[in-house]
């Protein structure tokens, strides 16, 4: 009798200790120490196409002859670094400790749909890394993660913070030239006269106004370097998809001639209270391939870069008598 209950004791103590492991949110501890995309060790560079989403959120990334670009802007560029670095950082995540396998249990670690930011690599159409983002620890450092294909979730070493605005990711600085390089920027505002500045040689120090306009002069406050620095540190706003600009809400017509023979003419419209700029640019040479593209394209501007551009005669002259009067 005595054996009999001995028995049924260590079955009720495997039994019970089975049910402890079922209902137990952990997986054993496996892989700890194994790098989380184990392919960027030495593919970072072969990637050429990532997909970001988080809920209704997307943001598609591919690369074209060696330049990043963004799906959803009208295939414009992407800023590079951005791109870079966040492979840099995904390339150093490591599985540090096993956590929540239960579906239900996600969301308390961000891994949750909605919350959860899923991150896909691919090269040449082939998917090799496919993964979700959730929240940054609090106590730890590193950031919760889960393969798309495993129900496991981890602890990562690490932390990335991944925003799906295209602001954060987009080109905004796509010209810079500096105004030594400029040898004349002509003004052409519509239904008016316009001018322009110029000089004959690098060398020469100041711009030369040069107008129609006999009976006006150039105010005592303006100087001409600062117009032909128009295009240094050159910033959009926004790249638009949807909108057809109305040519008869063309503002202004501003045209750089550099001395290297590149020209920018740029095109200023305001169209519903936003300020738009079309930009053709020609004979940049093979060292601006991104230049060159800038007329598939319809750009917002921000209000102090559109007032800079869009000077008109009474912006800069005035009439010679009241210089007279004055003195």
């Amino acid at each position: 009798m005595q054996s009999n209950s001995k028995y049924f004791i260590v079955i009720a103590f495997v039994l019970a200790l089975i049910s402890y492991v079922l209902i137990q949110d952990k997986a054993p501890v496996v892989a700890v120490d194994a790098f989380l995309i184990p392919e960027l060790q030495d593919k970072v560079n072969d990637v050429d196409a990532i997909s970001l989403s988080q809920g209704q959120n997307s943001l598609d990334f591919f690369k074209q002859e060696g330049v990043w670009r963004i799906k959803q802007l009208n295939s414009f560029f992407a800023d590079t670094n951005k791109i870079a670095q966040m492979l840099l950082s995904l390339r150093k995540f490591k599985l540090k400790q096993p956590k929540t396998s239960n579906v239900e249990n996600y969301s308390k670690l961000g891994l949750a749909e909605p919350q959860a930011i899923k991150v896909v690599l691919k090269n040449k159409g082939k998917v090799f890394a496919d993964f979700y983002i959730g929240k940054q620890a609090m106590k730890v450092q590193g950031t919760y993660v889960r393969k798309n294909s495993d129900k496991q979730s981890w602890l990562s070493t690490g932390q990335l913070s991944i925003k799906l605005d295209k602001d954060e990711w987009m080109i905004k600085n796509i010209i810079d030239v500096d105004a030594s390089q400029v040898q004349s920027v002509s003004y052409q505002p519509v239904n008016e006269t316009g001018f322009k500045i110029a000089k004959k040689a690098p060398t020469d120090k100041d711009f030369i106004l040069e107008t129609s306009a006999k009976e006006l002069q150039l105010k005592p406050v303006i100087e001409l370097t600062v117009l032909a620095n128009g295009l240094s540190t050159f910033t959009i706003k926004d790249v638009v998809n949807d909108i057809s600009i109305d040519e008869s809400s063309l503002v202004n017509v501003v045209s750089y001639q550099l001395f290297s023979g590149a020209t920018y003419n740029l095109k200023l419209y305001t169209q519903a209270d936003k300020h738009y700029l079309k930009i053709d640019v020609k004979n940049v040479g093979s060292l601006k391939n991104i230049e060159k593209q800038l007329n598939k394209w319809l750009f917002t501007l921000p209000q102090f870069k559109f007032d800079a551009l869009n000077k008109k005669n009474i912006d800069i002259l005035e009439d010679k008598s009241k210089q007279k009067e004055e003195n």
